[in-house]
């Protein structure tokens, strides 16, 4: 199933790429995700896999951490350790890596949401739907992962949108 969406994507950023729609600001990832350039807003060097919002009242757009009371969810950052007040490649679609939370629990089709609570800006995952964590949701996990407490475990998620 993973070669087939891998597959999937690839076609599609063929097709973009072959009508102009790729710029400086846009790209698709090694992991078959479309991914923009948005402003490191979180106050520290991006972390890859780490789960983002929309910076809410800053001078310039940007993407903060996920944490509780936050806007929804917007993607995945998909490059690690850059500057925080410069434009970092951020998965909006297609596949990502996820980072997870400290003992988090995934099998393939399990329902991957941002944590807004202790382990704010990570993912977990849940076997069914939590329906009032809609705004949190990411995506679908594609493998089988369990994590430990060291909050290093990447995990590869088809994002909704």
């Amino acid at each position: 199933m993973k070669k087939i969406l891998l597959t999937l994507v690839s076609a599609f950023a063929f097709l973009l790429i072959f009508n102009g729609i790729f710029t400086s600001n846009t790209k698709l990832t090694s992991v078959g995700g479309y991914a923009v350039n948005i402003v490191n807003r979180t106050g520290t060097n991006s972390i890859k896999g780490q789960v983002v919002a929309m910076s809410v009242g800053a001078d310039d757009v940007g993407y903060v951490m996920l944490t509780n009371g936050m806007s929804p969810a917007i993607g995945v950052v998909f490059e690690d350790d850059e500057d925080d007040g410069d434009p970092t490649f951020v998965a909006i679609s297609g596949i990502a890596e996820v980072l997870l939370a400290s003992n988090a629990l995934v099998s393939n089709g399990y329902y991957i949401y941002g944590d807004t609570n202790a382990d704010a800006g990570y993912a977990y995952g849940s076997a069914t739907e939590i329906a009032d964590q809609a705004d949190y949701f990411l995506g679908y996990c594609l493998e089988n992962l369990e994590t430990t407490t060291n909050y290093e475990e990447l995990a590869t998620v088809l994002l909704k949108k």
